[in-house]
């Protein structure tokens, strides 16, 4: 895939540019770069937002460090060309947490 896009890049040029040349050289390692950036450029689908905020919400709850199930989430592109996670995180709520006890009551809007 990148090679196709060097190669898009160096079939711009006319059939007798002099390759060995500084200026060319500098001005097709930038278009390279541009076209690479602009072919791999990508976003989060509302899934993988999902998965991400899943994976903070697992930390706050067990009071861990988010990174590592960060970098446990696998992703891939799907048809939209969105990163999908394959492996999104998911945990249990222990039992009793969200019940309410008059020491942990809720004010205000809550």
């Amino acid at each position: 895939m990148i090679y196709d896009i060097i190669l898009r890049v160096i079939n711009k040029f006319p059939k007798n540019t002099n390759f060995a040349g500084g200026y060319v050289q500098q001005y097709m390692s930038r278009e390279a770069q541009k076209a690479i950036i602009e072919e791999f450029n990508m976003r989060l689908s509302d899934q993988a937002l999902g998965a991400i905020m899943m994976a903070l919400q697992k930390s706050i709850l067990t009071q861990t460090d988010v990174t590592e199930s960060l970098r446990c989430i696998n992703f891939t592109l799907d048809e939209n060309e969105q990163l999908v996670a394959t492996n999104p995180p998911n945990f249990e709520v222990p039992e009793g947490f969200l019940s309410e006890s008059p020491d942990h009551a809720t004010s205000g809007s809550d």
